[in-house]
């Protein structure tokens, strides 16, 4: 059988609050929309009766003056209606209808002021490094950058005899490690003489000139001659005379301040043709003393400097 459990004498304060509060909260809600009400109808007949004040002040005014000093043809007017008191109606058409008022200012942002803050860093220890230094390489010059290269000493030399000897008694031909300097024998010597011409000399102080002027330099004289025998005279052979012309043009020039460790002389004979002995041209081609200038190598470079090690504080 099952028993209700009976109610207990004390009843639960929630319950009664909710039977007794569920329509009290309306009668403070339309309270506050009351006030609100008539706050906003005072506010608008206050402005709706301030505006029309000043409406009839500026149409009476016009009117009072009229009345003070009437043309005489016309009759003073009559006496303006009095007003009404506005309503709340007349006075929301007034606003709705009237223009608005001076719009207001634009608002200025207000400046801001920004006050630096001061942060002290702990001073920092001084840190020891150590600095490699090494000397760059110096770095190559290429012919895009500086245009044509500089002419080489054997250009240099084979130029200067051509500008100085324009009649061509000296011929220069110039190669990559040397440069020939030719003679012919009929401006040096008589025929089958090793004797010096006197018109020889001043050609061969123009000539050590020339080579003095060239820098450090070893040179090689050699005498050559056609192929045919000599018969009688001071000479037994063309050795002989080859070697004896070589030798006399080596001397000249030591007479004329070039270093005689830097010369020497050699004879050929026939042995170093140029063109061919069978007709007078040919002969008169290989009979002829030949200057080989040689130039000293360049110094090598040094080597690259060795890395040097210091300390410092950053």
């Amino acid at each position: 059988m099952h028993v209700t459990p009976a109610h207990t004498a004390h009843p639960d304060p929630w319950d009664a609050w909710g039977e007794e509060g569920e329509s009290s909260w309306l009668l403070s809600y339309v309270d506050i929309l009351s006030l609100i009400l008539a706050l906003m109808v005072v506010l608008l007949g206050h402005t709706a009766a301030h505006q029309m004040a000043t409406e009839r002040q500026r149409t009476d005014t016009p009117a009072k003056l009229a009345q003070v000093t009437p043309p005489p043809s016309q009759k003073p007017s009559p006496p303006p209606k009095p007003s009404l008191p506005p309503t709340p109606l007349s006075v929301a058409a007034a606003l709705l209808e009237s223009p608005p008022s001076t719009p207001p200012a634009p608002l200025e942002p207000l400046p801001l002021r920004v006050k630096p803050l001061a942060i002290e860093l702990p001073p920092e220890e001084p840190r020891v490094f150590e600095v490699v230094t090494r000397e760059a390489a110096p770095t190559p010059v290429t012919n895009e950058l500086v245009g044509p290269p500089a002419p080489s000493p054997e250009e240099q030399l084979a130029a200067m005899v051509e500008a100085r000897f324009p009649d061509g008694l000296i011929k220069a031909l110039h190669s990559d490690h040397e440069v020939s300097l030719e003679i012919a024998d009929t401006v040096l010597f008589p025929s089958a003489q090793a004797d010096l011409a006197p018109e020889a000399l001043p050609v061969l102080i123009r000539l050590a000139q020339t080579l003095r002027d060239a820098g450090e330099i070893r040179i090689a004289v050699e005498g050559h001659t056609d192929n045919r025998p000599i018969r009688g005279g001071r000479f037994n052979s063309n050795w002989e005379l080859s070697a004896a012309r070589a030798a006399a043009v080596t001397k000249y020039l030591v007479q004329q301040g070039l270093d005689p460790a830097r010369l020497r002389s050699i004879g050929y004979a026939d042995t170093h043709p140029v063109a061919d002995n069978g007709d007078a041209i040919g002969r008169a081609l290989n009979r002829r003393v030949n200057l080989v200038v040689e130039f000293d190598p360049p110094e090598p470079a040094t080597d690259e400097a060795p890395a040097s090690t210091k300390k410092g504080p950053t």
